[in-house]
């Protein structure tokens, strides 16, 4: 049995942050309170001895959340740290995620996600509102959610590097931001990936920071909080007024109203795939990425019938050997993909936007960076007809086999070949907006538990859609 007893009380306008014997300091308002860990029941200083339960029920419960932590016997170093970030979050009204925190120190794969924090390394932290957190159906104590589904969710909300309305590139233009949300890991797949899911992220209209979902969009409802004076010299806290959805697979992606031009989704797409055999096999995860380019419905007239289209134009359209994202054709203006078919396809962008060019079709595209489960999707307004002659299938020949992991700081160039590794920052083109309101979609594989207690999560709140 551990006991603990209170050791002092510190008036928190005289001292912001101390520790006692190793011990962090936990307080709630005006004071603080110091704890003493006793080494026997007979050991006792000025004030009644607790056990762990006793503590539970009389200090309020932003104390017993931050006492968790010394409970667990974490490094000193480390708890302190994570109770300054509990106490900032706390301190300002993030209370759920501040909660949310506190119950993944208690998991194993939690707690490797908070000890990769406490590091040399900078990241942002996309802290849910309360409120966002109930719009997500989302509550304390988590009994709905498992481990992994508390540090997967958390993961995604963990960007590498500083992501703040000044980081970002002028509006239209959008950012590409890796998390700490692990492709394989997520989607318990048994394929080597070293993939990081990615967020979108772009200048909003009042100084604040939007995240492009699949249908909406989270913004951030203030700047980032403050934490000067705190040991939390490598974090960046951005409060969010949308819990993050976790990307859909190909199949679901293709019934979203993802463009003021797919209102009712990429049906002819969806059958196209259906005629070839069912987009399911392209939803698994390969080594090296998955990208595909989406024809609009409208695309479709008087070029070929979707019912109809052979497998090898159906290949002009997608690769299983690479995840890229356009910041790789943006930055340098144009980029060589080999598609599934083996024909090379252009990736070009200019003053009029972004196109791919195949054979003698030049297609533009409607909205970038559509974040899928195992890769992206981008969505353009033709379909890519192959060229006369034909071609073998695609491979990595002349492209780099071995994955590169690219710099993820907002600042970092697009000139690593692209991979499903974690995802290159930069920048893409934007295009105009609609005001769809998003629907709800099922969960994926291991997130099961999520999807039960928060509907819709998967494709984000309801909102302006960013194209």
């Amino acid at each position: 049995m551990e006991y603990f007893d209170v050791f002092a009380t510190v008036d928190s306008k005289d001292e912001s942050s101390r520790t006692i014997g190793g011990k962090a300091i936990i307080h709630k308002q005006a004071h603080r309170v110091i704890l003493r860990q006793c080494d026997s029941v007979e050991e006792r200083f000025r004030e009644p001895l607790f056990t762990k339960t006793m503590l539970n029920d009389h200090l309020p419960s932003h104390y017993e959340r931050s006492t968790q932590l010394l409970y667990d016997g974490m490094d000193g170093s480390l708890s302190t740290y994570l109770v300054a970030l509990i106490d900032a979050l706390y301190n300002n009204g993030l209370t759920t995620f501040e909660q949310l925190l506190a119950s993944l120190s208690e998991t194993d794969s939690g707690y490797s996600l908070l000890d990769s924090w406490y590091s040399d390394a900078t990241f942002t932290l996309l802290a849910p509102t309360d409120a966002a957190f109930q719009a997500a159906n989302i509550y304390p104590p988590f009994s709905g959610m498992s481990g992994l589904a508390m540090t997967d969710l958390v993961a995604l909300h963990t960007l590498s590097g500083t992501w703040t309305y000044d980081n970002l590139p002028d509006s239209p233009m959008h950012g590409i931001a890796s998390t700490s949300l692990s492709i394989q890991a997520y989607m318990n797949s048994s394929t080597q990936s070293p993939a990081n899911q990615a967020l979108i992220l772009q200048q909003g209209d009042q100084g604040d920071v939007s995240v492009r979902m699949v249908v909406g969009n989270g913004t951030t409802w203030s700047g980032p909080i403050d934490l000067s004076g705190t040991a939390l010299t490598n974090i960046v806290v951005l409060p969010v007024d949308t819990v993050i959805g976790f990307p859909p697979n190909l199949s679901t992606a293709l019934t979203l109203p993802t463009t003021s031009r797919s209102a009712n989704g990429l049906q002819s797409m969806a059958a196209a795939l259906a005629s070839q055999g069912d987009a399911t096999s392209l939803e698994g995860l390969t080594p090296q990425g998955f990208t595909i380019f989406a024809p609009v419905d409208d695309a479709w007239t008087g070029q070929t019938n979707a019912s109809s289209m052979t497998a090898a134009v159906l290949e002009n359209h997608y690769t299983t050997n690479f995840s890229l994202y356009s910041s790789f054709f943006t930055d340098s203006g144009s980029y060589s993909l080999t598609m599934q078919s083996g024909q090379n396809a252009s990736l070009v962008y200019n003053s009029s936007g972004s196109f791919v060019n195949l054979g003698t079709t030049s297609a533009q595209m409607l909205r970038t960076d559509v974040s899928l489960e195992n890769g992206i999707m981008h969505i353009i307004d033709r379909v890519l007809l192959s060229p006369q002659g034909s071609a073998s299938p695609a491979s990595s020949e002349g492209q780099d086999a071995s994955p590169q992991i690219a710099d993820p700081s907002p600042s970092s160039s697009s000139s690593l070949k692209p991979s499903a590794t974690t995802a290159t920052s930069g920048t893409t083109k934007a295009s105009a907006a609609s005001d769809i309101k998003p629907s709800t979609a099922a969960g994926t594989k291991r997130r099961s538990d999520i999807v039960k207690i928060a509907a819709g999560l998967i494709l984000g709140g309801a909102g302006r859609i960013l194209l």
